[in-house]
């Protein structure tokens, strides 16, 4: 009811709290001018309970991590939520692979952070091919992700800041975002165990690199 009151609220934090699913709804219904919300973690909100951010359409920064939004929530933002520019979903471990690729609709996304997912080749194909505006990846541990889905990147040219720790990626892959990413400022390969000591050596092209993680 407090929140419900506070009409010129633009941004709201209620991560790890006990939020369920009415509380979401009265959020959605109030507050019309939010554009900013993080809901980190909110495990009373069922996957249904997801459906009502759809009338949120004044959002650009939204994270749902850690919560148990399914294929059917994602798609309710992918389609209404057109403004927003950041969108966290780590360890969604509910969206299916498949959900994932839903996400190529979202043409504003600058940062998009899919860690500890099961986004897979088609999933990231999607991303690569419409997202023209990302500049702010982070696949940290997606594990069904393969080598060879990865050379896919070498397609995303605005890329500033890339995290793939942990995941499948090799030489071919690495060659791929080395000769094509020439704007990335940020690069974190940390556990990447498929490159090879020759797979680092195209590293050496990268002049634009100001933090490397290896």
């Amino acid at each position: 009811k407090l929140l419900s009151s506070m009409e010129s609220l633009q941004g709201l934090n209620v991560g790890w709290t006990k939020i369920n699913n009415e509380g979401l709804r009265a959020i959605a219904s109030s507050l019309t001018r939010l554009t900013k919300l993080n809901l980190v973690s909110c495990r009373l909100i069922t996957a249904a309970g997801f459906k009502c951010l759809s009338s949120m359409t004044s959002l650009v920064d939204l994270s749902v991590n850690q919560t148990k939004i399914n294929d059917k929530g994602l798609r309710v933002i992918s389609t209404s939520l057109i403004r927003l520019t950041k969108l966290d979903l780590d360890w969604c471990r509910t969206i299916s692979a498949a959900g994932f690729t839903c996400l190529s609709s979202m043409t504003s996304l600058e940062e998009l952070n899919v860690s500890h997912t099961e986004i897979n080749n088609e999933g990231l194909q999607a991303i690569s091919t419409s997202l023209i505006r990302l500049i702010k990846l982070n696949l940290y541990g997606c594990r069904s992700i393969t080598a060879a889905g990865f050379t896919c990147l070498s397609s995303m040219t605005s890329l500033e800041d890339l995290k793939i720790v942990g995941t499948k990626i090799n030489d071919e892959g690495l060659r791929a975002i080395a000769s094509s990413l020439t704007r990335l400022t940020k690069l974190n390969l940390d556990s990447c165990r498929l490159i090879t000591g020759d797979g680092f050596t195209c590293l050496s092209s990268m002049t634009s690199l100001e933090d490397l993680n290896v």
